[in-house]
């Protein structure tokens, strides 16, 4: 059909669209409602492919520290084609735009007065909703219907599709019951490339945003509660993580391949001459790619076996993708009983995934975490540590921490996105930490969460995950962590001793959000330096910079030492605590000594890290700039009456008293109200002065009392 052609078909399928609920064509709307369907798909579709670049098309291209303690430690209108040449003529046509072909649905949809809906309400108990997809060839339009089915007695096998929603404005067509609805271009994507072949049977798919009544909150409740089972009774979880170029695709899943065949070889203790020969337990060390002209697939075996640190940039492109920061992925990947990866026209096993990322943090960390895909990285290690069962026994605590980086779009789902997991206090299969209730808000949701883990399970370290920003929040309980929200790193660390034996005495005031909680006063805050090291990220070269001038206008006064560990709170690569105290001090003279003139590419690309060229100085420094800038990245250096140094929250104030909790490794700062009755957490602090226990040994030395803080 021409383009000028598929104008026509739309208005026209906007004039049947208004009289198909005439009762003389009720028995014909089917298919009229499958004609509209078809017409508007293919219209999607040829604009799909005229945005396109010209390359992409010719290519055939679509768009040994605990791993538990490893994990807790890493926290941290575009241009449209409108033309597209005729085979026939030099004459163009321009593609509906998106906002007219949605202007002739809404018109035809407005003649409708009461739409039909694909849903029909679920029995009690464990039933679920299966799609069907149709077969088809890649530009034919999306068909499918919806079966209910009983967890208990599948009729059909099935495989559940994760993805990441995307924008849930931009919507693309597809015939579901015979109704025409529109779904996420994200998931148009994903169904396009999992349908069979025409000839070839129904595929059985289970996606959440087709398969559950999104608008009908009980049924949203309800089904997340079956998520743990929906995914670990399917065959298979398909990974969707959208499309890229055939070069990056092909590029980034061949180094995939060479990294985890290094990983599996060293796992066996052999050199992997054969890049196919590896355990029982490993998947042969290829990918798929498929053919968009023939439908046809290849196995594609890595280009060479050695691993080359040049090669680790055509990661990025892979780690970079959304799906990779995405919450609900991580129990719909780690209760899956085998997960296939799909990128762009390219596939491989999630096992492969899981080991490359592995070998990568291993050997490759500190030429890695430059990267602003390092993230991506590290959240796929964590939900392959969590799948293969290798982070041991974990709380809920735990695993809100070392997933805090994951986004949600409904922030609720910071929590409920959890609860298939099971951890040692949360049973999906007996009681669940909480139940999920989606007609509670946010803060009641978060607060809950928040007296379970603080005041009955005594977890003091929960206010170290209180990242307020600048401003302390007036409508919320300043103790109660925004799980949506991540500032910036943690500095808790359950290897620190700042409370030493201390006996922890939690409780809650009846009725209010108050808590009491047991601990001493150290010091009060006096003075701040304006830099809150607020800056892009914490590797942008802006942020050296400032730090550099930190050193200058406080080294005379503290000395190297203590400014070398506040600046870096202490820590060193991969998150362990500094034990070599030489070494650090070597990093921050090299630091110290950077000519920011002479070494201005060096500190340009600081988000690539030195060359294997540079020399061992620059080296060194840029070692002490990545633990530093991790630590001090929105955060504020201030110095106590007493003249302690230290580094807080960016709301921290003069006035702001540090004080140390029974039961936290690290100190809190807090905010006296007008009576110094009742105070206002502000965060987390490091204090060099206080971080082995020394304010605890002073005051028991005291004989003085504790003090009860009530936090609001």
């Amino acid at each position: 059909m021409t383009v000028p052609g598929l104008w026509c078909a739309a208005l026209q399928a906007a004039a049947i669209e208004c009289v198909f609920d005439l009762p003389f064509v009720k028995s014909i709307s089917i298919d009229l409602r499958s004609l509209h369907a078809g017409i508007m798909s293919r219209a999607a579709t040829q604009k799909e492919d005229a945005m396109r670049p010209e390359t992409e098309c010719s290519q055939d291209a679509a768009r040994s520290v605990p791993l538990l303690e490893r994990a807790l430690r890493h926290l941290r209108k575009g241009v449209h084609w409108r033309k597209k040449p005729q085979s026939s003529s030099n004459r163009q046509y321009a593609l509906p735009s998106r906002e007219e072909a949605l202007s002739v649905r809404s018109a035809s949809m407005a003649c409708n007065d009461q739409p039909h809906s694909i849903y029909h309400a679920l029995p009690e108990q464990r039933h679920i909703r299966l799609l069907e997809l149709q077969p088809g060839h890649w530009d034919e339009p999306l068909q499918c219907r919806l079966l209910i089915e009983n967890l208990d007695s599948l009729n059909h096998t099935y495989e559940a599709i994760s993805y990441a929603w995307g924008d849930a404005t931009h919507r693309m067509p597809i015939l579901c019951n015979g109704v025409d609805e529109s779904i996420t271009s994200s998931l148009f994507d994903a169904l396009r490339i999992f349908r069979g072949r025409p000839g070839e049977r129904p595929r059985m798919l289970w996606a959440d945003a087709v398969c559950i009544d999104q608008a009908n909150l009980g049924e949203r409740s309800h089904q997340v509660q079956l998520m743990r089972h929906i995914y670990s009774t399917a065959s298979k979880v398909l990974l969707w993580v959208g499309h890229d170029s055939a070069t990056n695709v092909q590029a980034g899943l061949d180094c995939v391949c060479q990294l985890a065949c290094k990983e599996i070889a060293e796992r066996e203790d052999d050199n992997c001459s054969d890049a196919s020969r590896v355990s029982s337990s490993d998947p042969a060390c290829y990918y798929v790619w498929r053919d968009t002209t023939s439908s046809e697939t290849h196995e594609r075996r890595p280009s060479r076996l050695d691993v080359n640190i040049s090669t680790l940039p055509s990661l990025c492109a892979l780690f970079d993708q959304p799906w990779f920061k995405r919450l609900w992925v991580i129990q719909e990947v780690t209760l899956s009983r085998a997960a296939e990866l799909y990128w762009g026209y390219g596939s491989i096993d999630f096992i492969l995934i899981g080991r490359a990322t592995t070998h990568v943090l291993d050997h490759y960390y500190e030429s890695f975490v430059q990267y602003a895909a390092f993230s991506g990285l590290d959240n796929c290690d964590i939900m392959f540590n969590i799948w293969t069962k290798q982070l041991g026994n974990f709380s809920f605590f735990d695993t809100l921490q070392f997933t805090r980086d994951f986004k949600a779009s409904e922030p609720k789902d910071k929590i409920f996105g959890m609860l298939g997991l099971t951890t040692s206090d949360s049973n999906p299969d007996g009681m669940l930490f909480m139940e999920p209730d989606y007609s509670l808000d946010t803060v009641e949701v978060y607060t809950y969460v928040a007296t379970k883990i603080l005041v009955d399970q005594e977890e003091v370290d929960l206010l170290a995950c209180v990242q307020h920003g600048r401003q302390l929040p007036d409508d919320w309980a300043s103790w109660v962590p925004n799980w949506a929200v991540l500032h910036t790193g943690y500095l808790n660390d359950e290897r620190r001793n700042t409370s030493g034996d201390a006996k922890k005495m939690v409780s809650k005031w009846r009725g209010s959000d108050v808590v009491s909680i047991c601990g001493v006063v150290v010091d009060s805050i006096v003075n701040l330096m304006e830099d809150d090291f607020d800056k892009d990220n914490w590797r942008h070269p802006d942020l050296a910079k400032s730090m550099k001038a930190a050193i200058h206008e406080l080294e005379p006064r503290f000395g190297g030492e203590r400014l070398a560990y506040t600046l870096t709170a202490g820590f060193g690569l991969e998150g362990d605590l500094v034990e070599d105290h030489d070494a650090l001090m070597v990093e921050y003279m090299a630091f110290k000594s950077w000519d920011f003139d002479r070494h201005a590419a060096v500190t340009d690309r600081a988000p690539e890290g030195p060359s294997e060229e540079d020399d061992s100085q620059i080296q060194a420094g840029h070692r002490f700039f990545a633990n530093s800038g991790y630590a001090v990245f929105r955060r504020r250096v201030f110095v106590t009456q007493t003249g302690m140094l230290g580094l807080g929250p960016p709301a921290t104030a003069e006035g702001d008293i540090v004080v140390v909790l029974f039961g936290g490794t690290v100190p809190f700062v807090l905010r006296p109200d007008a009576e110094k009755q009742r105070y206002r957490l502000v965060g987390e602090c490091y204090v060099h002065d206080v971080m082995d226990g020394q304010a605890v040994t002073k005051w028991e030395e005291s004989g003085e009392p504790a003090t009860d803080f009530h936090i609001y």
